[in-house]
């Protein structure tokens, strides 16, 4: 007798709802740059965005070519930095977007709101972050 099929947890979690899901499907298709830009832009929260988007990266995702609107320094920032970040991951060139100076932030940003991380985060940042002046923990770009 053949084990009984498992369900799948996007399944799980989608199977009683009645109304279309705000962001994608776990197991579903995976937002681009852009979109999770639009996302931003039209109000979402960022950092639930980007999680969102650097596990479609970290899963094989595309890298935008076109670069994504803009939103804020800060955003704009972040989304060049990890999209860098990923690249050199992959051992390919980044796209022309990424490196505009315009993506650079004249002032250190840590996203915690922790002070007692901000040593850590200077030490642990990746290079793409930490040129642009953007301080995170080295498990941020990780996913489980």
């Amino acid at each position: 007798m053949a084990p009984a099929r498992r369900s799948r947890p996007s399944e799980v979690v989608w199977a009683a709802r009645d109304e279309e899901p705000a962001g994608p499907v776990p197991g579903g298709p995976r937002p681009t740059v852009g979109q999770t830009a639009q996302r931003i832009a039209g109000g979402e929260d960022w950092a639930h965005a980007v999680r969102e988007l650097l596990d479609g990266l970290l899963l094989g995702g595309p890298v935008d070519d076109a670069e994504p609107v803009r939103v804020t320094a800060r955003v704009d920032a972040y989304l060049a930095a990890l999209v860098e970040h990923i690249c050199a991951a992959r051992g390919v060139a980044p796209p022309a977007w990424v490196l505009d100076p315009s993506r650079f932030l004249e002032v250190f940003w840590w996203p915690s709101d922790n002070p007692a991380l901000q040593a850590i985060c200077l030490v642990q940042s990746p290079a793409a972050f930490r040129r642009r002046g953007i301080f995170i923990g080295a498990t941020t770009v990780q996913r489980v």
